[in-house]
């Protein structure tokens, strides 16, 4: 996660045409297309972070004042019941993802960080061995990806007993993201693409600026670059890892989603709020105020 200003930073999920967005005005669910507020679901946090939808759920990870603490809560998109996951209920969770039929989640403080893996239900099953003080997190088919402190991707079958090492960045590294069969690492003013299936790297794009949040959708990745002292980006990667669509955005764009052909872009600072990106021309659009 990233933030320039404010809190919270504006992080925005996905699904089905529904968005749900993390920020300083908590948890909010919106339509996609004509960004109307669906639903303020309360969470088992006061700081909810990122959301991440799979298995019939939202899985919000958050955090308390001071990120003393936290929890993962599951929220049923059909009957819209809440559950905290046990085990997980007075740690810090500071981010989510979800892949292979389970929630994969970022629990605890810096230094002692672990990988959770947490059933379609909601059930703590265990942590994942391999990775040392994980920093961020994606998940796909193929189960889990995670980033280290020192800038390595290892990658965790769904049965999450192990993970092993991938591949490393040589530059500052982000979240990656997970599509079309392919992993995306952030590294330094570039992007490294690897093989799902053989975890041999087969291609890097070379950016404008340094990568802080990716997307995957339609066989296009779409990035969010920021280089000092200020400008940032919206770029749209094709699958000949090319750069086919370039556009400035606001500074305090702390997040980008994709879904169904659609683009959304989660900003933070005084005013939290969502954009929406027309696709081929990447023209900008408000989508929704959050505050």
């Amino acid at each position: 996660m990233c933030a320039w200003a404010g809190g919270v930073p504006s992080s925005v999920a996905a699904a089905n045409g529904k968005l749900w967005t993390c920020s300083d005005a908590g948890l909010i669910e919106l339509d996609g297309v004509t960004g109307q507020v669906l639903a303020r679901p309360i969470v088992g946090s006061s700081y909810p972070l990122q959301a991440a939808v799979g298995g019939g759920a939202v899985w919000v990870a958050g955090v308390e004042n001071g990120y003393g603490s936290g929890s993962l809560t599951r929220l049923d998109l059909r009957s819209g019941r809440r559950l905290m996951v046990r085990g997980l209920r007075h740690e810090p969770v500071t981010a989510v993802a979800s892949g292979a039929g389970f929630a994969w989640a970022l629990v605890g403080p810096t230094v002692d960080a672990r990988v959770a893996r947490v059933s379609a239900g909601g059930r703590l099953l265990g942590f994942v061995r391999g990775p040392t003080m994980p920093s961020w997190l994606a998940a796909d088919d193929s189960g889990v990806w995670v980033v280290d402190e020192d800038g390595w991707l290892l990658h965790a079958r769904p049965d999450g007993a192990r993970a092993i090492r991938v591949v490393r960045a040589h530059g500052q590294s982000w979240a990656p993201a997970a599509g079309f069969g392919s992993v995306w690492l952030p590294d330094g003013r570039g992007v490294v693409r690897v093989d799902e299936r053989s975890a041999q790297t087969v291609g890097r794009v070379g950016l404008p600026g340094g990568p802080v949040a990716l997307a995957v959708d339609a066989g296009s990745l779409w990035v969010v670059a920021y280089r000092p002292p200020g400008r940032m980006w919206l770029l749209r990667v094709g699958a000949d890892n090319r750069i086919h669509g370039k556009r400035r955005i606001p500074l305090e764009t702390a997040s980008v989603a994709a879904g169904g052909g659609r683009v959304w872009l989660g900003v933070t600072g005084r005013s939290p709020r969502v954009l929406t990106v027309e696709p081929r021309t990447l023209r900008l659009r408000l989508l929704a105020l959050l505050l």
